[in-house]
């Protein structure tokens, strides 16, 4: 399901193009032309709905957009960084949006992805949740969409407002057992795993924090 939506403002958008005309002329000039092209899209279209998709997670977020061209690709790096949270946007044409990883690149590094379906037309983008690795680990499945076998998942997913309740957690070990063995529930609440080891399902997957005793 969708969860929000934003329309771009016309300096959003400007900005938007010129980080993609960057992105994509970077890119064709080492000769990666071809492998930014999808078939449907050129390399600058490509380009500008990942750039529009994260540019959109950033207004959400509060976060500057990241206008650094990196000649040789990101590697895989996040997208962006809130908090202690590592972000990898996901952009799509496609309604519903698929989240689709590839399975052998080692593409999903980020502590999660979100997902953003961008109209280029409408000048519009759409929140269509969030997934932690882990959880998109055990949930998804490899599928051939036409483009070979990836790692891919349906909606629905997390609701984009509980980004907003993560905190980073508790630098102190744990009063009671001196342990500094954290775990996040999805309602963004750190607990001692020592004293209060969770359930199945209330666990925010992938978002626990380990230490030692002092």
């Amino acid at each position: 399901m969708c969860y929000e939506s934003i329309s771009f403002k016309p300096e959003w958008w400007d900005e938007c193009e010129k980080v993609a005309r960057r992105r994509s002329g970077c890119h064709i000039g080492m000769g990666k032309g071809k492998e930014f092209k999808d078939g449907r899209l050129s390399s600058y279209e490509s380009h500008l709905v990942g750039v529009i998709a994260e540019a959109a997670v950033c207004i959400y977020c509060g976060q500057e957009l990241n206008r650094e061209i990196l000649p040789g690709g990101d590697g895989h790096r996040p997208d962006l960084v809130m908090g202690d949270l590592a972000i990898e946007v996901k952009a799509s044409q496609y309604t519903p949006p698929y989240l689709r990883i590839d399975a052998q690149a080692e593409e999903f590094q980020s502590d999660i992805a979100m997902l953003v379906f961008v109209s280029i037309q409408k000048r519009e983008t759409e929140f269509w949740g969030w997934i932690s690795r882990e959880e998109f680990i055990e949930k998804s499945s490899l599928t051939d969409l036409g483009h070979g076998e990836r790692l891919v998942m349906k909606p629905p997913f997390r609701d984009p407002a509980l980004l907003h309740t993560i905190s980073s957690p508790p630098k102190a070990p744990c009063y009671a057992c001196r342990r500094e063995d954290w775990w996040l529930s999805w309602e963004g609440g750190w607990t001692c795993r020592v004293c209060h080891p969770p359930v199945e399902g209330v666990e925010w997957l992938g978002m626990a924090r380990h230490g030692s005793s002092p």
